[in-house]
């Protein structure tokens, strides 16, 4: 069990201090404490202390020096290296003196090289409570062609191989089953994507009736496709199509990088090295 300091910078809460509250949730087997920058406790009692903002950080240079060997950096902020808080003599003492830097985004991480010309920092980005932003409703991929076939000349087995494969609730609408009038209410109203995998199309109609509905569409490079807006041009293979899906549903990369229980490994990774009281 390790004992960790995490300071935020919010007068009242918001970014940095949430993202602590979201890492003391998940790191169950350490005894984890949240300090304002301006309140700070005795650092002497822990393994690490973690500071989550960049802005101002200047104000704690004493205490960072002072305990350099237990202390992370963040870098959250553009201006922060744009001099908005300190100086880049400031940050850049302060950056070197600590165990390694936390950078948010790759374009900070390489910022942070040329400001420091070191390599203790590493690029974690926040997290997202899945539970609490989420819809009511899944995303649902939509279809409509005939049943597969041998050739599966629409390719509903791709489809479906790949919604299979990433979780995604697949609404079918197989051998011209509904009315088209009924179309616009039982079945464009509850999909968030139309995907089109087709071998060959003329003019497609789902396409059209789906983009007239404000709703994305998937497609092969088929038929008019590549003339209209609003669609996404894939190759007829399953990853090309999941890699699409990924764009258009939001909430998959979110799933696979973005959940605090992923970037709080993060964190604790980076801490491995510290010797454990």
């Amino acid at each position: 069990m390790s004992k960790i300091l995490l300071v935020h910078a919010d007068k009242t809460p918001w970014a940095t201090q949430r993202r602590a509250e979201a890492l003391k949730r998940e790191w169950v087997n350490d005894e984890v404490d949240i300090a304002y920058f301006k309140d700070l406790p005795d650092g002497e009692p822990y393994d690490v202390i973690h500071f989550l903002f960049s802005g101002g950080i200047g104000k704690c240079k004493d205490y960072i020096l002072k305990h350099k060997d237990k202390v992370f950096t963040s870098l959250a902020s553009q201006r922060t290296l744009d001099g908005y808080f300190d100086t880049k003599e400031t940050l850049r003492e302060i950056f070197l003196s600590s165990v390694a830097c936390v950078c948010q985004n790759p374009r900070l991480l390489k910022a942070y090289h040329d400001l420091t010309d070191s390599d203790n920092a590493v690029y974690i980005p926040n997290g997202v409570d899945t539970k609490l932003f989420k819809q009511d409703d899944e995303f649902v991929v939509g279809f409509v062609g005939r049943s597969a076939d041998d050739t599966d000349h629409k390719g509903y087995n791709l489809v479906n191989k790949a919604c299979e494969e990433l979780g995604l609730e697949l609404a079918e609408i197989r051998d011209n089953e509904w009315h088209n009038e009924d179309m616009p209410f039982y079945f464009y109203e509850l999909i968030d994507c139309l995907v089109v995998m087709s071998q060959s199309e003329g003019c497609n109609n789902p396409t059209l009736e789906a983009l007239s509905m404000n709703i994305p569409v998937i497609s092969t490079d088929v038929g008019i496709a590549r003339e209209l807006e609003g669609v996404i041009l894939v190759e007829r293979d399953v990853e090309s199509l999941k890699m699409a899906l990924r764009k258009a549903s939001g909430r998959i990369q979110i799933l696979e990088s973005y959940t605090w229980p992923i970037i709080a490994k993060k964190y604790k990774k980076l801490y491995e090295n510290l010797p454990t009281r």
